[in-house]
């Protein structure tokens, strides 16, 4: 059934409204001031809100930023209802991303019409977004393997992109506009939110262009002697000031030489299997890293105690957009692996793997001594 959040502090009003609808067949959540409303739909995650612009705590707009500074409810549909009816109070609402805008005093019917055009407008939506997967889809099965690639890029694009920059953009807002009614620790979790969200669209972008560089041959190689341990130690340090004391990183060499290699593929090897071992494992668990000579070769080693890799999905654990079907809510483009195994190959290595799901994964990663460019 659908769910819909009532916010205001007008008692009999919030009473009257949640009675109503009720009796029209909707599940009704109710919250009397902003703050408490927010919480509640952070919690329950409804299909529509209801809110009051002029309340104690934290207002109308105060609330319009925390729902669409949360991912899980950017697109659920948001309603005003005020005695205040300037323009400027108006644009305003828009602005932020309300969807629709009642003055009080409103009939239930005007109630009810503006609900049901928000909720029909939000199932068109989705029908045209399943539709458009579902035409996706088809025309993936009828086209070459690069337009398939393609078109999930755009899928994937949509997705990677969107979502971050509207937490980024509402958490920013919520915290200039209503820094005086946030308590420390609210501060701490928008601003925790909005870096979050940051760090996933810079590395999403990061990747989107490395793979389209490396996909048509237009990445400039450029190898040079560097010394390797030294180079993966300083990547490790700064990995290790972003990711704080949440897992052991252990990092050991036995390679003393130098390595013919490119420094940014060599630093995408690093950081995407680092970031993988960490990513897919539990806080307090241990990530080892390390460099070894195995005769003309130098062998890179992460091994993790995290969730695995299911047998079903290792053969397919390479190809692009690919994810295993146990990483749940854990968020990902599916181009680190590949981005990671066209970086050795360019400096003429390979790189293998063994998983056991609930245990670990160890990457192996073998690059010759001697490396020249293609």
């Amino acid at each position: 059934m659908t769910c819909i959040l009532v916010i205001d502090d007008e008692a009999p009003l919030l009473e009257e409204v949640s009675e109503n609808l009720r009796f029209e067949g909707y599940v009704v959540l109710s919250a009397s001031d902003g703050q408490q409303g927010l919480e509640l739909a952070i919690g329950e995650v409804p299909d529509l809100i209801i809110c009051d612009v002029l309340m104690p705590k934290l207002d109308g707009y105060g609330v319009l930023l925390g729902v669409r500074a949360e991912p899980k409810l950017v697109n659920v549909p948001f309603i005003f209802l005020t005695a205040r009816t300037e323009k400027n109070d108006i644009r305003r609402g828009m602005a932020l991303g309300a969807d629709d805008y009642l003055t009080k005093p409103f009939t239930l019917s005007e109630l009810l019409e503006s609900i049901k055009a928000r909720l029909e407008k939000k199932q068109i939506l989705e029908r045209d977004y399943e539709q458009k997967l579902e035409d996706l889809s088809q025309s993936l099965i009828q086209a070459e393997e690069r337009f398939k690639i393609k078109s999930k890029f755009i899928s994937m694009f949509s997705h990677e992109f969107r979502t971050p920059l509207t937490v980024i953009i509402s958490s920013i807002n919520l915290i200039r506009d209503y820094s005086d009614k946030l308590t420390l620790e609210e501060h701490q979790i928008y601003l925790k939110h909005a870096e979050s969200a940051a760090l996933r669209l810079s590395q999403a972008l990061d990747d989107i262009l490395l793979i389209g560089q490396l996909e048509t041959s237009r990445f400039n190689f450029r190898p040079e002697l560097i010394d390797i341990s030294n180079y993966a130690e300083s990547i490790i340090s700064e990995m290790r000031l972003t990711m704080g004391a949440k897992h052991k990183v252990v990092f050991a060499s036995n390679f003393h030489g130098v390595l013919l290699a490119d420094l940014k593929l060599i630093r995408q090897i690093f950081s995407n299997l680092i970031s993988n071992a960490i990513k897919y494992s539990s806080f307090g668990s241990k990530v080892l890293i390390e460099i070894v000579a195995e005769g003309d070769n130098c062998v890179i080693k992460v091994k993790d105690e995290g969730i695995g890799i299911p047998p079903e999905d290792q053969a397919n654990l390479f190809e692009p957009f690919h994810r295993a079907n146990n990483v749940g809510e854990i968020t990902g483009t599916g181009l680190g692996l590949l981005i990671t195994k066209q970086a050795v190959e360019m400096h003429k290595g390979v790189i293998t793997f063994e998983s056991t799901s609930g245990i670990g994964t160890t990457f192996y990663i073998s690059i010759p001594c001697n490396t020249t460019s293609n």
